[in-house]
């Protein structure tokens, strides 16, 4: 059945469009998978001058991570996006898992409807954030479960500067529907999400 699904999977690969295609990463330890767009790449040292960086860093210390390629909304006051998953290794139990991020990351409230999802037909707790510094913004959507003993946290983030740091007409201004399309690409990453163990 595995074989089955991996085989469906690379079909679906090989026949995207050109423009759209996606990859699959498969964790070191063969516990999770996802798919990324090519707008996307693994933040690793081999990618270090193709991956965009932003004023609040994107990838945290030994996460898996894909970050926006360098020319990704060039031009813009945009600066970086990234889908991240880590192992919350603190939080040893699910009570604790489920609280959430830190108490020193705000958080801002969602409606009752929005507070889990489901993914891989696994349910997740949603949670989102923000945090600002010197004129730059990262918004962050994070979704935790306990699975196999452990504390997964899958992170969606968006980096930008204030569109007021920039001489007048030196960049384009970032807009709502490229915001849309930067989340859309994300939203591929994080529905495709898979544990295999």
């Amino acid at each position: 059945m595995r074989l089955m699904a991996w085989i469906l999977l690379l079909t679906f690969v090989v026949a995207q469009p050109t423009g759209a295609r996606r990859r699959v990463f498969v964790s070191p330890d063969g516990v999770f998978r996802f798919l990324y767009t090519s707008d996307f790449l693994p933040n690793t040292e081999e990618n270090k001058d193709e991956v965009e960086h932003s004023y609040i860093p994107m990838c945290g210390e030994g996460t898996v991570c894909v970050t926006s390629r360098r020319d990704y909304f060039e031009g813009t006051d945009f600066q970086a996006a990234a889908f991240q998953v880590q192992e919350i290794t603190n939080a040893t139990n699910r009570v604790v898992c489920l609280k959430g991020p830190p108490q020193d990351i705000p958080q801002f409230d969602l409606p009752a409807s929005d507070r889990t999802k489901i993914i891989g037909r696994i349910t997740f707790t949603h949670w989102q954030g923000g945090q600002v510094g010197l004129g730059n913004r990262l918004s962050t959507d994070y979704y935790r479960v306990f699975h196999g003993e452990k504390c997964y946290e899958l992170s969606l983030n968006i980096a930008e500067s204030s569109f007021a740091n920039f001489e007048p007409g030196t960049i384009k201004e970032f807009t709502r529907d490229n915001e849309s399309q930067v989340t859309r690409d994300l939203r591929v990453s994080l529905n495709s999400f898979r544990f295999l163990k």
